[in-house]
């Protein structure tokens, strides 16, 4: 878990590599979608506590805050078939939850350690497929060609780029491209997946041992990277981390059968 020091656009927060131990657990071989998450919206009537999102305004060329950004109008064309987006952590939360009760099976959000451990497949290379960003967009929808020529060069003049294209400015639908060697697909790109974890630092004391749940902290761990960002923020072992009330359309989740943390 983690990146070497010698790893291309390796962030601080994510060493030293280590070896941990995870239980078995089941992964969704897809992001959530829109059509799942409309079921569980339509079961519960549930309705998002967070007011506003973070959002792509075509309007004014734009990222920003906003009411009209909601799970059915992230900002950009979807179908049920796309990720759902603009669902903060409490949301994914409750459809677990739900889901959880429906089916009588322990689902829930990943950790952070078995996100990466399903994101990886048994790779210890910065992607699931090798060292080649340019390979990206066989994998995943990332920042590319598309994105730059679909998107205001006043929004992208200081983004990095792929000069690949994947063929979509905004997120795709699932299973549009290769999965990793484990038939996971999207887990580089497309969207940020919410994980259980609290966002903290790595206890560098710590080696092949099973990892600590971190159960405290003002953030939540996002891992994966999305559609809107480059290449070395797609890796395997990149954080991000969130305001759990929080919800944007770059950030969707992944669910876990697994026994509790």
């Amino acid at each position: 878990m983690g990146s070497p020091e010698s790893e291309a656009s390796r962030e601080a927060d994510e060493g030293p590599q280590r070896k941990i131990t995870v239980n078995g657990f089941w992964t969704l071989e897809t992001e959530v979608t829109v059509g799942m998450w409309r079921s569980f919206v339509k079961a519960t009537d549930y309705k998002m506590k967070s007011k506003e999102g973070f959002g792509y305004n075509a309007a004014t060329n734009k990222f920003e805050y906003g009411t009209q950004f909601t799970w059915e109008s992230p900002g950009f064309p979807q179908t049920d078939e796309h990720p759902v987006t603009q669902v903060d952590w409490n949301g994914a939360k409750a459809f677990c939850a739900w889901l959880a009760e429906e089916s009588g099976l322990p689902i829930r959000l990943p950790s952070e350690a078995e996100w990466e451990y399903a994101c990886r497949a048994g790779t210890k290379t910065a992607y699931s497929f090798g060292l080649d960003a340019e390979e990206l967009t066989k994998y995943g929808n990332v920042a590319d060609d598309s994105a730059k020529r679909g998107l205001p060069r006043s929004l992208t003049e200081y983004w990095s780029f792929v000069s690949s294209d994947d063929d979509y400015v905004f997120t795709a639908p699932v299973k549009q491209f290769k999965p990793n060697a484990w038939n996971l697909y999207d887990m580089h790109g497309n969207v940020l997946e919410w994980c259980e974890d609290c966002y903290a630092a790595y206890d560098d004391t710590k080696n092949d041992q099973k990892p600590v749940f971190v159960t405290e902290g003002s953030n939540r761990v996002l891992r994966g990277g999305s559609w809107d960002d480059c290449a070395g923020y797609c890796r395997s072992a990149i954080r991000d981390s969130f305001n759990p009330a929080n919800r944007g359309s770059s950030c969707g989740f992944r669910l876990v059968l697994g026994r509790e943390l």
